[in-house]
């Protein structure tokens, strides 16, 4: 197999820096603009409103630099292949904890705990507006 031209690997990088941009910069661009108001709302002052702007970076920066350690020691390849694989497996597991979060729910409403209260948590589907 052979590798794919230079041009191809600047593609996918203008591609990243794009995305990145476009869901995660420009929203949080918002909250600077928005933090007087956020903060009238929730009752916290501007720098309490700074500090829970902010701490979403930190977990960013330290799967950063673990990402980086284990891609120079195994391959980005892999990394990459691994960290896909947990965050498919993380989403199936909030998947499931919602889905039995909502058949208690229905469980608690009816009296006990049945299989007919799960399969209904399964079929459910919230009304779009």
């Amino acid at each position: 197999m052979t590798d794919p031209p230079n041009n191809y690997k600047w593609y996918i990088l203008t591609r990243v820096i794009l995305t990145n941009m476009l869901v995660v910069a420009m929203p949080a661009m918002g909250m600077s603009v928005l933090a007087k108001e956020i903060s009238q709302d929730l009752g916290l002052n501007l720098v309490q409103v700074g500090v829970v702007w902010g701490i979403g970076a930190l977990p960013a920066i330290l799967t950063s630099l673990l990402g980086g350690v284990l891609g120079d020691k195994v391959g980005s390849k892999r990394v990459l292949i691994v960290s896909s694989l947990l965050a498919g497996l993380l989403g199936a597991a909030r998947a499931y904890h919602l889905i039995l979060k909502l058949a208690r729910t229905i469980a608690d409403l009816a009296g006990d705990i049945q299989s007919a209260h799960t399969a209904e948590a399964l079929r459910y589907r919230p009304k779009s507006f």
